[in-house]
């Protein structure tokens, strides 16, 4: 899933794999000059065991 912070700045959050292990990535992308989308250092990766309370989280914290 592709969040646009702007034209040229995404943030993606994903399911990914890694030596067996599952988890959850968010990480801010860039357009680079030919028009791709690449990864940035700026980003968190997390258990999907910690999910529910990231959403907590982000729940509690949400501006209205």
């Amino acid at each position: 899933m592709d969040i646009h912070k702007s034209d040229d700045i995404i943030i993606r959050i994903s399911k990914q794999e890694y030596q067996n292990r599952k988890f959850i990535d968010v990480r801010q992308y860039y357009k680079d000059s030919e028009g791709e989308f690449q990864p940035t250092k700026k980003g968190v990766t997390f258990s999907p065991d910690l999910l529910q309370d990231v959403i907590k989280a982000l729940n509690e914290i949400k501006v209205k």
